[in-house]
């Protein structure tokens, strides 16, 4: 039986000590995620480019680590750079070396074998941050790169954070001005500001369930409560998010002071966005301005004449169409796009998708991913 988040206690006040993350089941959950999502895109790039992480995935947070993660990562192979025999503290050799950094960063390509652990980590993260913040944010803050700690270096940190940003938002409000701020102190803090902050802790409903739509997440084991399952009762309500199909479960009574503690609100897009300087212009972090730029024109331009159907298609839809469309074979659909590409008139990817793809999948025409797919196809000829 599948239930709810609602049914396994995820509500807006559940405390932090209430949840205890499967850690085992995260890992496996992330991997495996990660060599799905790696495995649909990869089918179609040979490399990913860095203004295409921005956009990897629906998930917003998600694609915010891979950034994180891309940069940690870059950091220590700079670190390795050093040398005993040279003065990396010169002005003219910081300023060159920023420089090289930043004609790096736009020119950014990574290859499957290379993408796939950097992806399986920021969807770890993700899950993390949704399902434990404090173990998250503890987790920053001791990492070596940001040692010894400071103001300075964990306003690194906010333009990846999208979820529970107000959190970390009093944490360094909270370090702000602190004289020879240690680790242990900074713990502290954090500990201080998520007593506080406890039932200000945003919503995990919208997020899980934005996971599980790419891949089936198991809430109940990732939390290590699936012993739990068979004890609940079986709801559902216009306010439950549920991972599969309710549509089985019978109907159980819920009151009304219930149905209003229950609220429901999608994270928070990025408040704060990184400082654009001259030198960093047309570099990965300043693509971070205009994302939110382009995010507000996407209803605007949803229904708009595409040049190339491929590009049109978000990882999530790819996954989607798929699934429901093309029995689960991506070389079919992957396939299918190429044909469609090559068509030169509207009247001929009518009979494709009609008589060929239509016939051959059974397609319901009225379904919504068949109606999204065929809408998304005809703005190529509009």
């Amino acid at each position: 039986m599948c239930l709810s988040l609602y049914e396994i206690g995820l509500t807006n006040t559940m405390s932090e000590h209430e949840i205890h993350i499967n850690q085992n089941e995260l890992h496996q959950y992330s991997r495996t995620l990660a060599n799905r999502m790696a495995d649909y895109y990869f089918i179609d790039h040979s490399f990913i480019e860095g203004k295409d992480i921005l956009k990897f995935c629906d998930i917003k947070q998600v694609n915010l680590f891979l950034v994180k993660n891309l940069f940690e990562k870059w950091q220590g192979e700079t670190a390795k750079l050093e040398s005993p025999y040279f003065d990396f503290n010169n002005p003219a050799v910081k300023q060159a070396l920023q420089q090289f950094m930043n004609t790096l960063s736009q020119h950014i390509r990574v290859m499957r074998d290379d993408f796939h652990p950097i992806l399986s980590e920021s969807i770890r993260e993700a899950l993390l941050l949704v399902v434990e913040p404090l173990s998250f944010f503890r987790h920053e803050i001791n990492k070596v790169i940001y040692q010894p700690p400071s103001e300075k270096k964990y306003k690194e940190i906010s333009k990846y954070i999208s979820i529970n940003k107000k959190i970390w938002a009093a944490f360094l409000s909270r370090v702000q001005g602190v004289s020879a701020l240690n680790k242990e102190q900074a713990n502290q803090i954090l500990d201080e500001v998520m007593d506080e902050y406890r039932t200000g802790v945003e919503p995990m409903q919208w997020v899980l369930q934005s996971f599980s739509d790419i891949m089936h997440l198991d809430i109940a084991k990732l939390l290590g409560q699936e012993e739990k399952q068979n004890q609940l009762p079986s709801i559902a309500t216009e306010k439950t998010i549920l991972i599969e199909d309710a549509a089985t479960l019978p109907p159980h009574p819920i009151s009304e002071a219930e149905r209003n503690s229950f609220e429901i609100s999608r994270p928070k897009l990025i408040q704060d966005e990184p400082r654009e300087d001259s030198e960093q212009a047309g570099t990965l972090n300043a693509a971070f301005k205009t994302q939110k730029q382009n995010a507000n024109l996407a209803e605007r331009f949803q229904k708009a004449k595409v040049q190339n159907i491929r590009s049109a298609i978000t990882l999530n839809q790819k996954f989607q169409y798929t699934k429901q469309l093309f029995g689960g074979d991506s070389l079919a659909f992957s396939d299918a796009l190429d044909k469609l590409e090559q068509t030169q008139s509207y009247e001929e990817v009518k009979h494709l998708l009609q008589y060929e793809y239509g016939h051959r999948y059974g397609w319901d025409f009225e379904q919504e991913d068949t109606r999204s797919f065929m809408e998304l196809v005809e703005r190529k000829f509009s």
